[in-house]
């Protein structure tokens, strides 16, 4: 007895099925002969029907069936028959307790399967449970070898944790031009952190020649993607000229953006700007209003400034109990 696997239909023996046309004798996925039954559906469908009723075989295939219905169970199995993706995709939803419980040691165990054959992604997640100690002893040394491995792949992510491990001397020797040269690599990759760190570099000479216009460069590649930092740092340029012909409306530009985001250091420049009408129109209380946002992010030089204000009765009323209280709050801070 031979049952068809497409419509079902019992036979006395293996044949070409007379209500479907599927040939049972037939190997389909060698030979792509005609069918002899007037009727019968295309080879191309049938095979396609052949392999639904089968269900997926191969990891790769149990990882597509995953994706496209979101089932955890099919990822799990694509994990199991060692499909490196999902693997790295079962770790990262232990690790951030995606549908599945949060489970860092889970997470570490997918990450290493993965990293076992040479999964970048696999290598940089791994490195970083080791960094913190997420689900695995804590090894600083474990993680930069993880992360150069994946750096060298081309990861932008392990280039941007390797730096960082040069640049701190986590797990490497401090080496500061091994430093820039991978911030450099994360940073051409469209890294912003790397971008803004790689533009710190060049200002202060780390690992690169000294280079205020390099510097600029690279802050405001990080700063149009939103890095508060980098807006600061790039404000500082243009107002002080550094890098770039100076700017006292571009600088206040840049402090806006940077200070909207609850950047301290900018929410005092802006005040500055404010205070003293450069780049902008003189405004006391706007000066006074993004003192006091940065004066209470523990600021130095904007609590001494918002004292300044209340002494003066500079954009707030006259008031020397909070002149005072400033004033002691900026000097408490070594």
């Amino acid at each position: 007895m031979w049952q068809c696997p497409i419509c079902e239909e019992k036979h006395e023996s293996l044949c070409v099925c007379t209500k479907c046309g599927f040939d049972g004798s037939c190997d389909y996925e060698t030979f792509a002969t005609a069918f002899a039954v007037t009727g019968a559906r295309s080879i191309c469908a049938l095979q396609k029907e052949w392999k639904k009723k089968q269900g997926p075989q191969t990891a790769q295939e149990w990882y597509q069936k995953a994706q496209k219905e979101n089932d955890m169970a099919s990822y799990a199995k694509a994990a199991e028959l060692g499909y490196a993706p999902a693997q790295v995709y079962l770790g990262v939803c232990y690790y951030c307790g995606r549908n599945v419980e949060r489970n860092h040691a889970q997470a570490v165990k997918w990450y290493h399967k993965a990293a076992e054959q040479g999964n970048a992604q696999a290598l940089n997640n791994l490195g970083y449970c080791y960094s913190r100690g997420h689900g695995v002893r804590q090894n600083f040394t474990q993680a930069a070898e993880c992360y150069q491995r994946a750096a060298e792949q081309g990861d932008m992510l392990a280039q941007y944790n390797l730096a960082y491990c040069y640049e701190r001397g986590e797990g490497v020797e401090l080496n500061y031009i091994q430093a820039a040269k991978w911030y450099r690599d994360a940073a051409e990759q469209g890294h912003k952190w790397a971008q803004y760190n790689l533009g710190y570099c060049y200002e202060f000479g780390q690992g690169v020649e000294k280079d205020h216009a390099q510097a600029v460069k690279w802050y405001y590649k990080a700063a149009e993607q939103g890095h508060a930092w980098a807006q600061y740092n790039l404000g500082y340029c243009y107002e002080h000229g550094r890098g770039i012909e100076r700017n006292d409306i571009q600088a206040v530009e840049w402090y806006k953006k940077a200070a909207r985001q609850g950047n301290a250091a900018a929410q005092n420049s802006l005040g500055e700007c404010y205070y003293y009408g450069k780049g902008i129109k003189q405004n006391y209380v706007e000066a006074a209003t993004w003192y006091r946002r940065a004066a209470e992010q523990g600021d130095k030089d904007a609590q001494g400034s918002l004292s300044r204000c209340y002494r003066r009765g500079k954009g707030v009323a006259m008031d020397w109990a909070q002149a005072k209280y400033w004033a002691n709050r900026a000097e408490s801070i070594s």
